[in-house]
Order: C-alpha cells, then structure tokens, then sequence
C-alpha cells in the first residue's frame, strides 16, 4: 500500500510467467508483489502497538491454523505485513503456480495441488476474523475449524490458485449453515 516504486501490471498468463523470469531490466530489479516482503514499518508506533495489544499470540495463531489445515498448507506463520484480508498464499512462485494450475496439475485433486503448490499461509493477527477463528477454537472447535479453511479458501481465490471457484460453494455453504444455527 505504502511502498515507493513503479509497477508493471501483467494482464495475460504468459506475460506473469515472462516477468517472473526476468530480474532484472536496464538496471532495476525486478520482484512479484506476490512475493515481496514488506514490514509495516512505516505505520505509526501508537497505531502498531494499539493493534499488537488486541492480537492474540502467535503461538496460538500458528497452532489453531495449523491443527485446522493439516495437510493443506506447507506452513502458517504470522504476517509482519500491513495488510487488511485475514490472510495471504505465498509461495515460492505464485504465477509459475498458476500456469502450473493450469496445466500439468488441472486433472488433480484439490489435495494433490495444494501439495504440490507448497503453500505458506500468511495469518494478519490483527484481522477481527482472525481473532474469532482463535477465539472459537475451545467453545466450538467445529466452527473455528470451517472459518479457518475459509479463510485459506479466500487466500487462494485471491491469490488465483483456485482454477474453478465452484469446488469452494460445498464448504462455503456447510459454513453458511453452521453460521445460521448459531443466529
């Protein structure tokens, strides 16, 4: 949001696969925004500390999110990151992912992909629906567990490595309902 610097939008597959194996052009180096790391170094001390304080542990994020997706996801850690979706795909390559979704790994199921594609889950702590996820996982450990694998099932549509979004409608609708017994 807050960094400095030029971007290059690719609109076409090959363009995001091209770009990606270029690092450097007339000097200037190349990086996915996917893959960059940026700390929310420049928001304000009182800000990030209003924030730090509402956040629970990290310790308790990453082993909520990890007993929830076992076998889904190669890694959860808690983001440093200033971002507002509860959470973000990182991987090694998310647009040589893509074309490989695409392709070799289009007759797979979603289990095979997902192992394949080596995904690291990046936890917002202060997201409030990150805070419910960890705060239903003792009275209705069900529901914590349905709300984290969306929250990975939202993280991967954003990151387009779900090829068709129509696989998610079961679970979402299973939350939906889990979600309508409780109002």
């Amino acid at each position: 949001r807050r960094v400095h610097g030029e971007v290059l939008f690719a609109l076409k597959p090959f363009d995001d696969v091209t770009l990606s194996q270029s690092f450097e052009f007339k000097g200037n180096r190349l990086m996915s925004l996917e893959s960059a790391k940026f700390d929310k170094k420049e928001a304000t001390k009182s800000d990030s500390q209003e924030k730090d304080s509402e956040a629970p542990n990290k310790e308790s994020i990453t082993s909520c999110f990890n007993e929830a997706l076992t076998g889904l996801v190669h890694e959860v850690r808690v983001s440093n990151s200033d971002f507002s979706a509860p959470a973000l795909v990182r991987n090694f390559d998310l647009s040589m992912s893509r074309h490989m979704l695409m392709t070799a790994l289009s007759q797979k199921s979603e289990e095979e992909r997902l192992k394949f594609l080596h995904v690291e889950l990046e936890i917002n702590p202060n997201n409030p629906i990150v805070k419910k996820v960890i705060s239903l996982k003792e009275s209705d450990p069900d529901l914590s567990k349905s709300l984290a694998r969306q929250v990975l099932d939202n993280a991967l549509v954003a990151a387009g490595l779900v090829p068709d979004s129509r696989t998610l409608t079961k679970r979402l609708d299973a939350l939906l309902a889990k979600v309508a017994d409780k109002l």
